[in-house]
């Protein structure tokens, strides 16, 4: 048989014909209208509209014909902008107050560095001083040439040589070791001093009494060692192991009273000249403007075994 649309041969029994994809009706059972078969086939030689298409032509069209949609569509779009401009405009601004803070924090790490920079040269400096009148204090400490005045504050202990105002390091390096265990505190607020009551020891001199007083010349606060000494005082009256001492002008431990007249003369004040008939010796007291003074203490029997140096400038 032929398809009734193309009249392309189709075989018996199928029911689409292989060329026009047209339906074909099989033979009618008997007592079926001819026509109602005719008429059956005009309806399928009409062009088909596709379902698809008619839903999606409508849809267009209502979106074409709803304006209020497009504007709606526009006011999102505009909103999105400002809202993405304004995130934008936060994030420059905080990076800029960020990179602001980083600047001052570079300008304030700046300034410390150089403060600190100034303060380690100025510590520098002054450990270099420091230094310099260690290294002074330790030559002259090991040179027992001691000037003729008496008024040069100069004076030698065991075959060293010491200088009234400088530092106790001179007599710990030579181990002598001080006692404050009277003292509340062992440190001295600047320009101030104690008295003259420190007791030094030594193991070489383990029953001489030697006394010196320290004094803070700095402009902070200082420990004990690290103070200067303004008096000392030698006291061997009782001594098995004096303490051997070098004076200026070469008066030493065991100077008579004429070898002491002869370079320092007499004390021409009265009071300045004291003699104990009990303890047969005559104290010889020497004083400069009232800053300097020198006590010597000269026995009957042995000579200069005792002396008191002090100076009270702060000079």
């Amino acid at each position: 048989m032929n398809c009734p649309k193309c009249n392309a041969v189709v075989n018996e029994g199928d029911k689409f014909c292989t060329s026009c994809g047209m339906v074909i009706n099989q033979t009618p059972p008997v007592g079926t209208n001819v026509s109602n078969i005719n008429n059956l086939n005009d309806v399928n030689n009409q062009p088909q509209i596709s379902v698809q298409q008619q839903p999606m032509n409508n849809l267009n069209q209502q979106v074409n014909n709803n304006p209020n949609k497009k504007t709606n569509n526009l006011i999102i779009v505009i909103l999105v902008a400002v809202v993405v401009a304004i995130l934008i405009f936060v994030v420059i601004s905080a990076t800029s107050s960020k990179s602001k803070n980083d600047d001052k924090k570079n300008d304030k790490d700046v300034v410390e560095n150089k403060d600190e920079e100034k303060e380690e040269n100025n510590n520098t400096n002054n450990e270099n001083e420091n230094n310099n009148t260690n290294d002074n204090n330790e030559n002259n400490n090991n040179d027992q040439t001691i000037p003729g005045d008496w008024k040069s504050l100069s004076f030698g202990l065991d075959g060293k040589t010491y200088k009234l105002k400088n530092f106790y390091s001179d007599f710990s390096k030579n181990g002598w070791t001080m006692d404050t265990s009277g003292f509340e505190s062992d440190t001295l607020d600047p320009m101030y001093k104690t008295f003259s009551t420190i007791r030094l020891s030594n193991p070489k001199y383990s029953d001489a009494e030697v006394k010196i007083g320290l004094i803070n010349l700095a402009s902070e606060k200082k420990p004990f060692d690290e103070c200067q000494y303004w008096a000392i005082t030698v006291d061997n009256s009782w001594s098995d192991t004096p303490v051997e001492f070098v004076l200026p002008g070469g008066i030493k431990y065991g100077s008579t009273l004429e070898e002491i007249e002869r370079v320092y003369g007499k004390p021409t004040d009265a009071d300045d000249i004291y003699r104990s008939e009990s303890l047969k010796y005559t104290e010889y007291e020497y004083v400069y403007d009232f800053d300097i003074y020198l006590t010597l203490t000269v026995y009957d029997d042995g000579g200069l075994k005792d002396f008191s140096y002090k100076t009270y400038s702060t000079k």
